[in-house]
């Protein structure tokens, strides 16, 4: 994936990560019968949710690339079927 993949997906991370919080947030507070204010202008928020969010975003690309390749290499070691089948 190129680097502006990488950017737009981590802008989208963070986007999603800062909308289920305020969600989440704002079903809390209204279960509870108050309401949810934002301690910051919305525009300064999603900016430093994505300053702590870029920092997991990575962590996320890696365990996901391992795992990735893990499936290949388990997919490579497993011999092919023969085509005839012992259960019947």
């Amino acid at each position: 994936m190129e680097a502006s993949g990488h950017t737009a997906g981590s802008i989208l991370f963070a986007f999603g990560h800062h909308a289920l919080m305020v969600a989440m947030g704002i079903s809390w507070y209204a279960l509870n019968g108050r309401d949810y204010v934002w301690r910051e202008p919305f525009a300064n928020n999603p900016l430093v949710e994505y300053q702590k969010d870029i920092k997991v975003y990575p962590g996320i690309l890696l365990i996901a690339s391992a795992d990735c390749l893990y499936r290949r290499s388990r997919a490579a070691d497993t011999p092919p079927a023969t085509g005839t089948s012992s259960r019947r």
